[in-house]
């Protein structure tokens, strides 16, 4: 679904996903006036992990942090697109230039069907769209199943994913000296987006950065 056919279907809902009050949108606008932006870059760097520096749209909590959760244990995947436009919208604060790959961070064993309404494919697509770039799909992969982060501890989170995430054939090949952007839904200890970025980095971009739906209240350098 692009970006556009978001905005007309939104005009056909007629209840807020998260409050239930009457509403013309999906998330009607008590609610998005709840979503309080995150302002700042974010630098990921932990010994024998490649740096990577990027942004969150908002901290996550109160209403986001309920949308998204309805999103992920709920299964109201509907909420991926809605949240995936969000996203896109405050992505225009930001520069990105023509021709940046957004490469959405995948689930072990995704598929065609999977990743419809799988967020970071999703704002990946639409973020494409907005920014005139690129979301190609299988370039990043995940080849192992790991413990869910929420089950472990801070500190076994980077062990949790090491080697988790890998680069296919053509992925080196595309993603070479290319503006690379990884896509996720929400930041904690940045250890997912930091394995990934280590797999990116053996491609040898010109750069390597993250945008996240949001950011939670966990230690992370955080820089102006």
């Amino acid at each position: 679904m692009s970006f556009l056919r978001l905005i007309g279907d939104a005009l056909l809902d007629r209840a807020c996903f998260l409050c239930g009050e009457d509403s013309d949108t999906p998330i009607c606008g008590g609610c998005r006036g709840d979503f309080r932006s995150f302002n700042g870059s974010i630098n990921l760097a932990d010994g024998g992990i490649a740096s990577a520096d990027g942004h969150a749209a908002f901290w996550y909590e109160g209403r986001l942090r309920q949308a998204v959760l309805q999103m992920k244990v709920r299964g109201e995947y509907r909420l991926a697109d809605v949240l995936a436009g969000v996203l896109a919208q405050r992505s225009q604060e930001f520069t990105f230039e023509t021709g940046t790959v957004f490469l959405p961070i995948p689930r072990f064993r995704d598929n065609a069907t999977s990743v419809r309404h799988h967020f970071p494919h999703v704002a990946s697509r639409f973020l494409a769209e907005m920014h005139r770039g690129e979301s190609p799909e299988g370039l990043l992969t995940k080849v192992r199943r790991t413990r869910l982060q929420t089950e472990v501890t801070d500190a076994q989170r980077r062990t949790n994913l090491l080697g988790a995430f890998t680069l296919s054939t053509d992925g080196r090949e595309r993603l070479a000296h290319r503006n690379v952007v990884l896509v996720d839904d929400v930041l904690t200890t940045g250890a997912t987006l930091s394995a990934a970025a280590n797999a990116v980095f053996n491609a040898s971009p010109h750069r390597c950065s993250f945008l996240t739906l949001a950011r939670s209240r966990a230690t992370i350098q955080a820089g102006s």
